[in-house]
């Protein structure tokens, strides 16, 4: 990928996206990635982003659908396969990603964590996931802002559940976390001593 790539990901159609400096998201053209320069004959194709200060990750919600965040704002990137290979949007502002491991996708739904509480997208509108005041107080007020980026979360299938773990002030990795329940809609804390 390019030289100034901040982190790299796979769409659905076999794109690779990679999430560059300045805003900028560029693709390689497709079945080679090593063409990163648009041009007549390829499908590579650069576009920059607008709300935020930098592109932070991103992740497959559906068949020709993809989501990237950046630190304030989701937007979706829906494959045409026209010669713009992508139409993107912002979906909404004001709940970007708190960190590249802070989102996850599961049956047509994202959760993610950002810098105040955790969000909810399926392909409708961007909203709280439920029942999260239960919860937001215990995580933000002990959450080290210094290392937001170690914050992570998982999608466990066995039990339906979303995991996100963060690092707690005076400590140096995650040691606590909280668990929700797609299918109950509650939420639980962790406090596992390390990770």
């Amino acid at each position: 990928g390019p030289g100034n790539a901040r982190s790299l990901c796979m769409t659905p159609e076999r794109f690779v996206m990679a999430l560059l400096d300045n805003m900028q998201i560029a693709w390689c053209s497709y079945g080679d990635y090593t063409i990163w320069t648009p041009a007549i004959g390829n499908t590579a194709n650069i576009r920059t982003l607008t709300e935020g200060t930098k592109l932070v990750s991103g992740r497959v919600l559906a068949d020709f659908v993809s989501l990237i965040w950046t630190d304030a704002a989701l937007y979706r990137f829906q494959y045409t396969g026209t010669t713009y290979v992508y139409n993107s949007s912002m979906v909404a502002k004001d709940c970007g990603l708190i960190s590249p491991g802070a989102a996850v996708t599961a049956g047509g739904i994202a959760f993610w964590m950002g810098a105040d509480t955790f969000w909810m997208y399926d392909g409708g509108s961007v909203r709280p996931m439920p029942n999260v005041e239960d919860i937001r107080s215990f995580v933000f007020r002990e959450l080290d802002v210094n290392m937001v980026y170690q914050t992570t979360s998982v999608f466990s299938p066995q039990h339906n559940e979303v995991w996100f773990f963060y690092t707690v002030s005076g400590e140096n990795n995650p040691s606590k976390g909280v668990v929700f329940s797609i299918e109950n809609q509650c939420w639980a804390p962790l406090d596992f001593g390390r990770a």
